[in-house]
């Protein structure tokens, strides 16, 4: 540290090889601040765009419109969007794997299943669709119960299952 000088009628401790480092650190801590703030806008942290997110494969009859990043005890929904013709005799069969079902808890399914079948290794909603020859949905609402990176598997009567992930903040 230098000693006291004197600048006009003030003596002044001063270090400005100090000061100048100080500065740029604020300079990052305002960049790092700023680099949070449009990330969360962009939903980085819950609901935006970079949350919004479509699961699906090619070759598959179905695609899952989901949130990439929730908060646990939130509200969050997952919509599933089937295409014309999968319907057998009216109904759709949605099966959800356990794990996922156990780090969630459903609030509400749209439209509603008309049979629950609980299995080992995931639980299947029977949804009864208006029309087979044109496109269906079904909307998950949900409230995450754990949080952490979930991967979610989902199927569509007896077709290939589709796999994803979530993540859920604290």
């Amino acid at each position: 540290m230098e000693p006291l000088r004197r600048v006009g009628d003030l003596e002044i401790e001063e270090d400005l090889e100090f000061q100048r480092a100080m500065w740029r650190v604020q300079k990052i801590g305002w960049v790092v601040i700023g680099i949070i703030v449009v990330a969360a806008l962009l939903g980085l942290f819950g609901n935006g765009p970079l949350s919004r997110a479509v699961a699906g494969q090619a070759g598959l009859r179905f695609r899952v419109e989901y949130e990439r990043f929730a908060r646990y005890k939130a509200p969050m929904s997952m919509t599933i969007r089937i295409e014309p013709g999968v319907a057998q005799q009216g109904r759709v069969r949605v099966w959800v794997a356990r794990e996922y079902l156990e780090a969630i808890a459903i609030q509400q399914i749209v439209p509603e299943p008309v049979e629950v079948l609980s299995q080992e290794d995931g639980t299947t909603y029977v949804i009864q669709v208006a029309d087979p020859s044109k496109p269906a949905s079904v909307t998950f609402d949900a409230q995450p119960d754990q949080f952490g990176l979930q991967t979610i598997r989902i199927q569509v009567q007896d077709g290939q299952p589709l796999r994803f992930r979530q993540l859920i903040y604290p």
